[in-house]
Order: structure tokens, then sequence, then C-alpha cells
């Protein structure tokens, strides 16, 4: 059976493959875009996938950029890529940096994680985003022209507003409401100016946006050789293209944890680019590409992109069911094939418990830093230990915002990971949060701390000390509003 298949996809392979015509009067230019999209915890834990793909993706994309300078790759997730340089020696570290300088690896984003955009706050955003960005300023000295947001379960509205406040040039996304994707593919608006607010200044709230046309993982490539690849390769490049009102189109080549041997990746794409760029009849250049060169290229054309969806978002996410192999295979006669019935908004409201948990541990994490900003004499723990416990927050939190851990979307072990690492953060921030106000109101005689402090996720922090007949109360505002409020005593 499995040959009868193999035969009628080959006949059909070689029926198609001669189809392509070229889409526009200028050759078209194909971007390869090397990636690898790593999950900072899915079905296996952070540390889980450290060890057994990430280790291995960095260090070989590494060896094979070094090995061919015509090589490109891009890499989104810092949070792994930090625990990935502390391992390295001062040698391999230049070799990062050397090719950063040449534009063969390019970090994208620039954030801790690929943050969800549906369930997160914008204050964690923000200190994940920080963390990200400060590590890649202070250690590689670089800092992100794109975003890169392939993977959230839709687009917030929030985002552009994000990457176009932090200078960003452009940024792409992926999963938005299929019945839009379609549409846009029929008109050639997969590249627009979104546009997030109306109520804003223009050119701090709108960004050149891209949607890939299919999804960010590599197309498949039916034949049986180098030759027969590169027709198919060709075929597909052509077709996609027409969804583009430029002659450049950008094809991922890449998926979920791909390049753990990027050296044996890299070498059979390399064959089909030299095939096809070889053979004039193509009608086309294909080179890899980063983000940075495929946007620089694309904006050089100064087309007028049209300005959609202002001041709305990509969300709810809805699918089309083929995303599901048994109603891809007809086995559910209810949801025909092609239906976009999928409202992906569950996630939205599950495992609440953890969803409470991360914005408490944020709390607490606000009131420790805003708290040691403002201290009118020096804490008793010594400062290095208090920026340890706060450190520790802003890693937990930022990992948390990644888009299948505070949406629940994890398997269970790696939330039951997520979950350990938010008790640990949350009892040494409450220890620490409780020990400085003490401090603050009894030095270091701290016995007449009469009560802790109020959870400051919905009121004013106070604590009380009880001097002689006299009761002293410590109040301040974690926020940074203004807030009125009023507290009983008995």
């Amino acid at each position: 059976m499995a040959s009868c298949v193999c035969v009628v996809l080959f006949a059909v392979y070689l029926v198609s493959f001669q189809s392509w015509l070229p889409v526009a009067s200028a050759e078209l230019t194909v971007h390869v875009l090397p990636h690898s999209h790593c999950d900072p915890g899915y079905r296996e834990t952070f540390d889980e996938y450290y060890k057994t793909n990430v280790q291995s993706i960095i260090t070989t994309v590494v060896e094979a950029l070094q090995e061919n300078s015509s090589r490109r790759f891009i890499w989104e997730e810092v949070s792994f890529f930090s625990v990935w340089w502390r391992e390295q020696n001062q040698t391999v570290k230049d070799a990062v940096k050397t090719l950063v300088v040449r534009g063969q690896l390019e970090f994208t984003g620039g954030g801790w994680v690929m943050h969800d955009e549906a369930v997160t706050t914008y204050t964690a955003i923000i200190n994940q985003m920080t963390l990200g960005l400060d590590f890649l300023k202070t250690h590689l000295n670089v800092r992100p022209r794109i975003g890169w947001h392939i993977d959230p379960f839709g687009a917030s509205v929030f985002t552009p507003t994000l990457y176009s406040l932090l200078g960003y040039d452009a940024m792409i996304i992926n999963r938005i409401p299929d019945p839009v994707k379609q549409s846009m593919k029929l008109n050639k608006e997969l590249e627009f100016i979104w546009r997030s607010h109306t109520t804003l200044p223009k050119n701090e709230t709108s960004i050149f946006t891209h949607v890939l046309d299919s999804h960010y993982s590599e197309p498949v490539i039916l034949g049986f050789d180098v030759e027969e690849k590169a027709h198919a390769l060709a075929d597909i490049c052509h077709q996609r293209a027409k969804y583009f009102a430029t002659p450049h189109l950008l094809l991922p080549f890449g998926s979920d944890f791909a390049f753990t041997n990027a050296v044996e990746k890299f070498k059979p794409m390399d064959e089909y680019i030299e095939y096809i760029n070889s053979h004039k009849e193509f009608g086309m250049t294909i080179r890899y590409s980063t983000l940075s060169e495929y946007v620089d290229a694309v904006q050089a054309m100064n087309h007028s992109f049209p300005s959609l969806f202002l001041g709305s978002d990509f969300l709810p996410y809805v699918a089309c069911s083929p995303c599901f192999s048994e109603q891809c295979g007809g086995l559910i006669e209810k949801v025909p094939c092609g239906s976009s019935d999928c409202f992906w908004s569950g996630f939205y409201t599950s495992k609440p418990d953890q969803k409470l948990s991360s914005r408490q541990q944020d709390a607490y994490l606000r009131s420790i830093e805003m708290f040691l900003s403002s201290m009118s004499q020096p804490p008793s723990s010594p400062i290095d230990s208090i920026m340890d416990v706060i450190n520790l927050g802003r890693n937990t939190s930022a990992l948390l915002q990644h888009h299948d851990a505070l949406p629940g979307t994890s398997f269970p072990t790696c939330y039951d990971d997520y979950s350990n690492k938010l008790d640990q953060a949350i009892r040494l921030t409450q220890a620490t949060h409780s020990q400085m106000i003490m401090n603050q109101l009894c030095g270091k005689n701290a016995s007449h701390l009469r009560r802790p402090t109020v959870d400051a996720l919905t009121v004013l922090s106070l604590t009380l000390k009880k001097v002689g007949d006299t009761a002293v109360m410590l109040v301040y505002n974690p926020l940074e509003i203004e807030r009125c409020g009023g507290s009983g005593f008995i």
C-alpha cells in the first residue's frame, strides 16, 4: 500500500512541477529563512528540551555557519540562548559575535520567550522583553530589528504597538483566523501596515507586518534526486509568490526543534539553491536570508502597502479543521474538511490556578522592585541577596509568558514544572518583601511587627507595628498609577 501511495504522489508531482509561471515582470527572489522554533516548555520541560535538543541545535548551527558564509540563521528564544552562552568558552563566544557582525546569525524578537498575546499583561511582557534585550545588548552588543511572533494563538493589538515603540522595522506573524488569512492571500494583502491605535500618534503605533502564507514549517519537497526536488521547490515558490505584491518571497526553512544536526540539515538545501540558480529558466534567484535582509529587500521596492486592521487584532485564533489528522482524513462527518470551526479560546480561562499564581508573583516582584528603589535606609539583607530574589522573580515571570506556559497548553509534566518554579519564586518574593518592610519600620529589631503585608494585587500594601500605645502604619502603592482606597481596623 505504501508503494502505491508513493507512485500516486510522484505522478501528481510530475504533472504539477512544470505548471509554474513567473508571477511578476521582475525576476522572483526567494529568501530561504533557516530557523528552529524552540518552545521553552511544551511536551518536555525547559531543562529537558535544552539538554535533548537546543544545546546541539545552537552548537551545530554555529559550526554550519562557519563552514559556509552564504548560510544564514535566525534565533528567537533568548532564554535558551543565555543558558548555552554561559557554557561556552571565549573562543566560541568570539566566533558567535563574528557571525552576528557578518549578518549570518540574526536575533529576532529579542524577548526571553515568544510571549502569548491573549492572557498576558503588558507589565509582564515588558519584563520578559527587557530581560532578553538586556542580555543581547550586554553580551553581543546587538539590538533586534524584526519581531518574529509565529506561534502565539492569535495576534493582539498590543504587539504592533510594542514593536513600534521599540523602534523595530517590521514584525512577522502567522496564527491568525484562517478565513482572514485566505482572504488576504487572494487579495495579496499578506503584507500591510498595521496601525494598532487610531488615537495615538501614527509613527508610534504603525509597523510593517508580514503574515506567513502557510505555516512556519518548511514545505514538503517531493522527488528522487536533486533535479526533481529543485523543480518541485521552484513550483512551490512560484505558487506562493502569487500571494504577494512584490517579487520577493519569504520561505521558512525549519520547524519545531529543527537543526539538531545543522551541518547535515543545510546540505540538501545548498544543492537545491545551487541547481536553481544555475538554471535561468526557473525565473528566480534563491538564497539564504535573514529577516532583516528580506525586509530590506521588500522595502527597497517602494511599494505602497495597504493600511489594514486599524485598531483591530486577530483574536480569537480560528484554525482550519484539517489541522487535526482525524478530520483531515475525513473520519468525522460532522466537520467536513476545510471548515473553519475551531476557535482557540479555551485557553483564555484554562488552568486558572497558574494564571492567578503568575499574577500574584508579578505583584510581589513589582512591590520589591519599587520598595527597594525608595527605601530610606539600607536593607538588613545584603543588596546582592535581594537582587538574587528579584532576578529569580523576573526570570520566572518571563518564562511563564511563553505561549504554551500561561495559556496552559503544555503537557502535564511541563505544567508541573512551571508550577514548581512559580511556587519557589512566590515564597522567596513574599519573604523578602516582608523582611524589607520590617527593616524599614523597625530597623534591625523587627520583633514588634504586628502583621505582614496585605496582598498587593488589589489593595494598598500596609504594615503595622506597635510601639507602646501607638500604632505606626506604613502605606505604599506598588503600582505606577495614583490610587484611592480605604481600610478599616479593629
